[in-house]
C-alpha cells in the first residue's frame, strides 16, 4: 500500500507546524500532512497509513513505542533556509561572522553548512556559555535569538532550520510520486519563500507581544528630583547600570525601588532584552521556586523566569524572602551563569543581569542564619540606597503637582503655602506611595485650593501634634550655631532682612524670585548684586531657613527660619 499521509512530530508545536507548512507547499493536495508534539502521543494516535517524520534523533526513543510496527519513520535532515540567508551575500567578503545556536552540535552543523553553501566569510561557532572576549559585530542564528550575547550590533536571523531537500526527495520515493528533479527543486524553493514570509511575520508578532509583556516602563528621566541626595544616587546608579554586575537596591516601602530597577534596565546594555520581575514576599516558597526555575505540569514544561529573562534583566524583589534552597541556586547562577531547569537534568547557560531589592538590611538576615553569607557578598557589590521622602523635602512640590497632573488629571489644584509646608514636614512612613494615596484622596474633592483642613484626618492629626510639640519645644534650634555660620561670611544683618522679607511675603501667601527679592531689599536700603544675593540664599538654604522652589514657584521662609527669627528677635529684646 502506498501511503499518502505524513505526520510531523517535534518537541515544540511551533517547529512541527513550520515543517508541516513546508511539506504542504511542496506536496500540495496529493498528501495529507499533520503536526504533533511529544505530549500529544498516546496509543493508536498514529495510523498504519502514515509516514512519521521526527524532528531529531534525540527524541526518537520517546516516540518509537507509539509507532505501529510496519510504519515508516524518518529523521528530518535539517538545513538553513537560504532564502533568508541571502543577506550574507551583501556583507563584505571575508567578514568574521559568529554562529549562535542552542547546542554545540547544532552550532557546528550550521557552521559547516554555511561554509559549504555560501562560503565568502569566516564562520566562528559561538557556543553556549562561551567565554570569548573579542569583538563580535555580526551574528547569524537559526531562530535562537535568546542565546545571543547582549550588545551585538547586527543579527541575521535565518529562522528555524527546515527540512532538507534530501528528505523531500526521499518522501517522493516513499509516496511513489514520480517527478522530474527540476520540478521538485522549484517546489522546494517555493517552500523556502513561503516559510521566510511566515517566519518574518512570526518574529514581528512575537517581538511585539514579548516586548509588551516583559517591558520596563520607567527610565531615569522619569525620576524627577531636586534633591542632592537623589541626584548623587542617580549619578552612581547610571555607572552601575553600564556594567553586568548584580545591583542591590535598598529602600523603605514606597521609596521607588521598582522604578529605579526599571530605569537601570533601560539604561543598560540589556535594554533590548526582556525585563522580568518577581516579588518573593507575595509567594509561597514552592510557588517561588517554580516561577524562577520552571516546572513540569503533566508532561508540559513551563519555562522559569531565568529562561524568560534571557539577554535581559531579572529583578528579584524582596530577595530576603528567598528560601535557602533557592538562594543556593542563585549562588550557582551568579558564579557559573548557568541554571538547572525542570526539563533538563543538565544546567543550561543563561545570560542576564540580576537586580535585587529589599526593605530590610539583608546583612541582619545573614547574622540570623536566614540568608547565605556567600550570596550576600555576591549581590551587594553594587548597592543603591534610596532616601526616604521625608529626607527629600525639596521634591515635595514637584512630586505633588506632577502626580495630580499626570495621573489624576487635576491641573487645577493648588496648595496654600502652609498646606504644602505640612506635606513637607510630615513623616511619610509609606513614602511616595503614601503621598500618592493622600493626593488621590484630595483629587476626589471638588476644591481647587487646598488648605490644611482638606487633608486626610491622619495628616491633620499629625499636624496638630506637630504644632503642640513646636509650642512645647519652641526654641529647640541651635541659634548660636546658626548665627556663627552666617557671621563667618559677614552678612548676618542682610540675612536677617532677607528672612523678614520672606516672612512678610508668607503672611500674604507670596513667595519671591531673586529679582523681586532684590527690589524688596532695596526698599530696606540693602543693595546686593545678583551673585551676592545668590550666595546668601544658598547659605540660608543649607541651614534649612528657607525653602527654595523650582521655576516660578519662588522661595519662601521655612518653619525653621520662622523659629530662628522669632528666637533671635526675642533674644534681642531681652538684651535691650
Amino acid at each position: 500500500m502506498i501511503k499518502s499521509k505524513l505526520v510531523v512530530i517535534a518537541i515544540q508545536e511551533f517547529y512541527a507546524k513550520k515543517i508541516s507548512t513546508q511539506l504542504r507547499v511542496i506536496f500540495g493536495d496529493i498528501v495529507s500532512v499533520r503536526a504533533m508534539t511529544i505530549k500529544d502521543l498516546k496509543s493508536n494516535v498514529i495510523g498504519d497509513d502514515e509516514i512519521v517524520l521526527i524532528s531529531g534523533k534525540l527524541i526518537e526513543p520517546l516516540i518509537k513505542p507509539f509507532i505501529p510496527k510496519d510504519t515508516e519513520c524518518l529523521i528530518i535532515e535539517r538545513s538553513i533556509n537560504f532564502y533568508k540567508a541571502k543577506e550574507l551575500l551583501s556583507i563584505p567578503s571575508g567578514s568574521k561572522i559568529f554562529v549562535v545556536n542552542d547546542t554545540r552540535k547544532n552550532t557546528d552543523e550550521v557552521v559547516e553548512e554555511l561554509k559549504q553553501s555560501i562560503g565568502r566569510h569566516e564562520y566562528i561557532p559561538y557556543y553556549p556559555n562561551s567565554n570569548f572576549k573579542g569583538k563580535i559585530d555580526i551574528v547569524v542564528t537559526p531562530g535562537e535569538r535568546a542565546m545571543i550575547p547582549a550588545g551585538i550590533k547586527k543579527v541575521i536571523d535565518v529562522g528555524y532550520r527546515i527540512a532538507d531537500i534530501s528528505i523531500v526527495i526521499r518522501l517522493y520515493e516513499l509516496l511513489g510520486i514520480k517527478l522530474d528533479y527540476s520540478i521538485i527543486c522549484k517546489k522546494y524553493i517555493k517552500s523556502l519563500f513561503v516559510l521566510s514570509e511566515e517566519t518574518q511575520m512570526d518574529i514581528e508578532k512575537n517581538r511585539i507581544n514579548s516586548s509588551k509583556k516583559y517591558m520596563a516602563k520607567s527610565t531615569f528621566k522619569d525620576i524627577i528630583t531636586y534633591s542632592n541626595e537623589m541626584k548623587k544616587l542617580i549619578k552612581v546608579t547610571k555607572k552601575f547600570a553600564l556594567s553586568d554586575e548584580p545591583i542591590h537596591i535598598i529602600g523603605n516601602v514606597g521609596t521607588g525601588k521598582s522604578m529605579l530597577a526599571e530605569a537601570i534596565h533601560n539604561y543598560s546594555y540589556f535594554k533590548n532584552g526582556p525585563y522580568v520581575s518577581i516579588n518573593c514576599e507575595s509567594r509561597t516558597p514552592e510557588a517561588m521556586e517554580k516561577e524562577l526555575f520552571g516546572y513540569n505540569d503533566k508532561g508540559i514544561y513551563i519555562k522559569g523566569l531565568f529562561e524568560i529573562a534571557q539577554n535581559g534583566t531579572l529583578c528579584i524583589e524582596e530577595v530576603g524572602e528567598l528560601t535557602l534552597e533557592a538562594q543556593a541556586k542563585l549562588i550557582q547562577f551568579l558564579q557559573e551563569k548557568r541554571v538547572y531547569c525542570a526539563w533538563n537534568p543538565l544546567s543550561i547557560p543563561v545570560n542576564l543581569r540580576i537586580i535585587t531589592t529589599s526593605t530590610v538590611d539583608i546583612k541582619k538576615l545573614v547574622n540570623k542564619g536566614l540568608f547565605k553569607k556567600e550570596l550576600y557578598y555576591l549581590l551587594t557589590r553594587m548597592i543603591c540606597i534610596i532616601p526616604q521622602l521625608k529626607d527629600r523635602k525639596e521634591d515635595m512640590e514637584i512630586l505633588t503637582y506632577k502626580y495630580l497632573r499626570d495621573n489624576l488629571n487635576r491641573h487645577d489644584i493648588k496648595f496654600t503655602d502652609d498646606t504644602m509646608e505640612i506635606l513637607r514636614q510630615y513623616t511619610w512612613d509609606g513614602n511616595v506611595k503614601e503621598l500618592f494615596n493622600v493626593l488621590t484622596y484630595i483629587a476626589c474633592s471638588e476644591k481647587s485650593i487646598i488648605t490644611p483642613e482638606d487633608l486626610p484626618f491622619f495628616t491633620k492629626a499629625w499636624n496638630k501634634d506637630k504644632k503642640d510639640n513646636n509650642i512645647n519645644n519652641k526654641y529647640d534650634i541651635n541659634i548660636n550655631e546658626i548665627i556663627r555660620e552666617i557671621e563667618k561670611r559677614g552678612f548676618l544683618e542682610e540675612s536677617l532682612e532677607i528672612l523678614r522679607v520672606f516672612l512678610e511675603g508668607k503672611k500674604k501667601h507670596c513667595s519671591y524670585g531673586r529679582a523681586t527679592l532684590r527690589q524688596l531689599l532695596l526698599q530696606r536700603e540693602i543693595v546686593l548684586t545678583d551673585q551676592q544675593l545668590r550666595l546668601r540664599l544658598e547659605i540660608l538654604n543649607n541651614l534649612d531657613l528657607i525653602l527654595v522652589r523650582p521655576g516660578r514657584a519662588g522661595t519662601t521662609i521655612s518653619r525653621e527660619g520662622e523659629k530662628f527669627l522669632e528666637l533671635y528677635d526675642s533674644l534681642g529684646t531681652k538684651e535691650e
